[in-house]
């Protein structure tokens, strides 16, 4: 699973949107928070969330959602970002069980 770090990293780099050791510092701090936030769940769990987030590095990078939608660095940030926390703490059950008490 720690190559999961250097994987999501990787991204960053490769997308350009790290520069220096501090944002490489905070980023793997980031990633870590939120990877240890997932459950031990069979889908909605650090695999998924990795999953997820390459996907969106993959039309980022390959398919050029970039210049298409005219993307800034700070939003190709914020979306694998997102990306990677979408699913924290999900109990791993499906939708249907999902129901929260109206306050």
């Amino acid at each position: 699973m720690d190559d999961l770090y250097g994987f999501f990293l990787g991204m960053f780099i490769d997308l350009n949107l790290v520069h220096d050791q501090k944002s490489i510092t905070g980023l793997l701090d980031y990633s870590k928070a939120v990877l240890a936030a997932y459950h031990d769940n069979p889908y909605h769990s650090k695999g998924h969330a990795f999953d997820v987030a390459y996907m969106t590095y993959y039309m980022i990078k390959d398919l050029s959602i970039t210049a298409q939608m005219n993307l800034k660095k700070y939003e190709m940030t914020a979306l694998l970002l997102g990306a990677l926390a979408h699913d924290m703490d999900h109990p791993g059950l499906n939708n249907n069980f999902q129901v929260y008490p109206v306050f």
